[in-house]
């Protein structure tokens, strides 16, 4: 990886109180059990603009054996989606959640993956599906900021995270296969659904041919 930190975390606050102390420890302790998720990993990280992360995102994908799991907000990224295409043409299992607004750039990369046979599902239920989580082989979660758009990786400030850990990648994995229950397949036709001020985009993001001829920005 281009970046590589330990990470370690103490068990309090320097400066704090005894009494902020001793609040915080309640509160720590009155979390539900789901909050108190714990474990080892190997950790490395990349950052945008200093680094072009999706090289190290693609090398993950390339790693790739048995499975592949991806969550998505904004999805235009041909390179990522060339690595995800590649992998299930060599036979790895790769399924992929999207946000709704991508419903509205067709002609692209999740097209392009639907039609190589990858499966594309669409969470529909939030207002924003706004995870950017890759998990492969059961083991590497590729997480942080980062859309898989060109403009994350070379107009933003943002942050790739890789962490491996066959327990870390299982809580992702539950949370991936919970929003894959309420998504539905990538439908087959135009969609006509209304602008969301959430998923509005301007000049200068990743374009895509429109059907009727002129671009279509993707949201970044």
């Amino acid at each position: 990886m281009n970046t590589v930190r330990k990470l370690k975390f103490s068990a309090g606050w320097a400066g704090c109180s005894r009494a902020a102390g001793l609040v915080l420890i309640l509160l720590v302790t009155a979390l539900p059990a789901a909050a108190q998720r714990h474990a080892q990993a190997d950790v490395s990280a990349c950052f945008v603009p200093e680094e072009r992360c999706t090289v190290e995102i693609v090398a993950a994908l390339e790693s790739a054996r048995t499975a592949i799991r991806v969550q998505a907000f904004a999805f235009s990224s041909r390179p990522i989606a060339a690595a995800l295409k590649a992998a299930h043409d060599r036979g790895v299992d790769v399924q992929v959640v999207v946000d709704r607004s991508n419903e509205r750039y067709r002609g692209g990369v999740t097209d392009l993956l639907v039609a190589s046979g990858v499966p594309v599902f669409v969470d529909y239920a939030p207002a924003i599906a706004h995870s950017k989580v890759m998990i492969v082989d059961g083991h590497l979660v590729v997480g942080g900021s980062f859309n898989y758009s060109a403009a994350a990786d070379s107009r933003n400030a943002e942050n790739v995270t890789f962490l491996d850990s066959p327990i870390v990648a299982g809580w992702f994995l539950a949370n991936w296969q919970s929003r894959r229950d309420v998504s539905v397949a990538w439908p087959g036709e135009w969609p006509t659904c209304s602008s969301n001020a959430a998923h509005e985009t301007s000049a200068g993001r990743d374009r895509w041919p429109d059907p009727a001829g002129g671009p279509r920005p993707h949201a970044e």
